[in-house]
């Protein structure tokens, strides 16, 4: 449980700290007058993918944690 609320915590200031650098990025990727509509989102989303993908796996490893916790709990009740 402790891993995955340390990693949520490094996962959630990465996602902030590459908020400005995304923004730059995808700004940059909308310079070129021929850019689609969709280059700035995409530049933007490149950066904060490797943020998201440490929460969402956090997140899956506090449910993981929290399941394994409570039928630890419940199999130790049925045994008393």
């Amino acid at each position: 449980m402790f891993f995955g609320k340390v990693l949520l915590t490094i996962g959630t200031i990465f996602f902030i700290l590459a908020l400005p650098v995304a923004y730059f990025i995808g700004g940059m990727s909308t310079d070129d007058p021929s850019a689609p509509w969709w280059a700035f989102w995409a530049g933007f989303f490149i950066i904060e993918g490797i943020p998201t993908l440490i929460i969402l796996s956090s997140l899956v490893i506090i449910k993981i944690v929290k399941s394994d916790e409570k039928k630890y709990k419940e199999s130790q009740l049925k045994e008393k």
